[in-house]
């Protein structure tokens, strides 16, 4: 079959292409700029258009897209007048997926990419040869595994519901929490969906929740924890210089302590998580735990390189007032005071719907410097630009600027005094890494 990615140079929709074009399928796309992701496939020897080419539309048998593409797009609308198929990324995703007799979906509004790499990494180490999508790079520059075993790992996305074409074996909940506002009026809205998603669990499979999912959700779970009453549960939990050590229990019963290579407590909580899907899963604790421990993260993460002088920078995809939280938590503890901020807001509705926690949790920075709002697929919405932060954290008397743009930021940063720098944003903030 012949098939045509709109926007082919996502992380998601580049890693479809490649299963697809693996399989003896011809694949081709169009993005509305280039990118490390488009280069790469362009390398792999699939066609990359920069910009839409709808004359082409006569080359496609079916056209996959994502919810970021305009239903007025010159590529869509000329595949329609043709009578050409259109199928959404998630629709695609849950067909691929749901040839594997065990998958494994890991929703939740923080930490997917995380936990899928690391559950993937546990079961390459097992030999399990697992089929894998990542929301990120992985440490091999992997966004995609090409594993002929009976598992499949994947990102469970819940905007738009986009998670319900994933059937798993296990559905993983890492968190439940009023997110993506343009789509989700209301936390109950959040719960609703994620009700129907873990419905779709294949019969004989489970449901691993952190325990305040798990307390939330209508169904037996495995869930995972600090809490007593917690399936697999973390204890003795102790920090070295940001990087936790613990012990896990399983029904009460010590099976492994675990060394998260990551920083973060939320980083040790992920990876009990992980641990709690491969010990299910039939993997022995000692194996998990070794491979547990050699993790080396994933790109946008906790990135640490070395900018502006000598400073410390640490790249994170941190966009959501509890990411962020998190994150500042993890670099403070890591390097003993609190850092300074560069962010990038991503979306107006999510600025607008969150401005006040943005300010208080950004207050937890010694200095912040804003950068313009990462529209993404949203027109401007009143109330929610970086003015509105701006001033919301001037009210608060925080130290903060506003730059227009990355070469800007960088000027910016060069300036500023503490020599530990996080640079938060789920947009194209990443490129910062060119100016520093």
């Amino acid at each position: 079959m012949r098939y045509r990615f709109i926007g082919i140079g996502g992380v998601s929709m580049s890693g479809l292409a490649l299963c697809l074009a693996e399989r003896g399928n011809v694949v081709t796309g169009s993005d509305a700029v280039s990118g490390e992701y488009t280069q790469m496939l362009i390398e792999k020897g699939i066609p990359v258009d920069i910009g839409s080419r709808p004359e082409k539309a006569a080359e496609w048998d079916r056209v996959v897209y994502t919810s970021a593409i305009r239903s007025d797009d010159p590529e869509l609308t000329a595949a329609a007048e043709r009578g050409v198929p259109a199928v959404e990324r998630g629709v695609l995703l849950g067909e691929v997926f749901n040839e594997r007799p065990h998958g494994i979906a890991v929703s939740g509004m923080h930490g997917k990419s995380t936990v899928t790499a690391l559950i993937a990494h546990i079961f390459e180490k097992a030999e399990m040869d697992p089929l894998c999508f990542f929301g990120a790079k992985d440490g091999s520059g992997r966004n995609y595994i090409s594993g002929d075993g009976s598992v499949a790992i994947a990102e469970a996305c819940e905007y738009r519901r986009n998670f319900l074409a994933l059937k798993p074996y296990i559905a993983v909940v890492l968190n439940m929490e009023l997110e993506h506002t343009d789509y989700y009026g209301r936390r109950e809205d959040v719960y609703a969906a994620f009700e129907e998603f873990i419905s779709g669990v294949k019969e004989g499979g489970a449901v691993v929740a952190h325990e305040s999912a798990a307390g939330v959700l209508h169904r037996r779970c495995i869930s995972y924890g600090e809490g007593e009453r917690c399936v697999f549960r973390a204890v003795n939990m102790r920090s070295d210089k940001g990087r936790y050590i613990f012990d896990v229990l399983y029904r009460g019963r010590f099976v492994a302590r675990l060394r998260p290579s990551l920083y973060g407590r939320f980083n040790a909580v992920n990876a009990l998580c992980a641990f709690a899907v491969a010990f299910i899963s039939g993997i022995g604790a000692r194996r998990i735990a070794d491979s547990i421990a050699d993790f080396k993260g994933i790109e946008r993460r906790f990135e640490a390189v070395t900018g502006c002088g000598g400073k410390t920078v640490i790249f994170d995809y941190a966009h959501h007032p509890s990411e962020i939280r998190a994150t500042l938590a993890a670099v403070t503890e890591c390097f003993g005071h609190a850092p300074a901020v560069v962010f990038q807001p991503h979306t107006y509705s999510r600025t607008k719907s969150f401005l006040s926690d943005f300010a208080e949790t950004l207050a937890c920075a010694e200095e912040v410097i804003l950068l313009p709002v990462f529209a993404a697929r949203e027109a401007v919405i009143p109330g929610g630009e970086t003015s509105d932060l701006l001033q919301a954290l001037k009210e608060r008397e925080v130290k903060s600027m506003s730059v227009r743009n990355l070469y800007q930021a960088a000027e910016a940063m060069r300036g500023v005094k503490n020599d530990i720098i996080a640079v938060l944003g789920a947009g194209d903030i990443y490129n910062l890494k060119k100016y520093i």
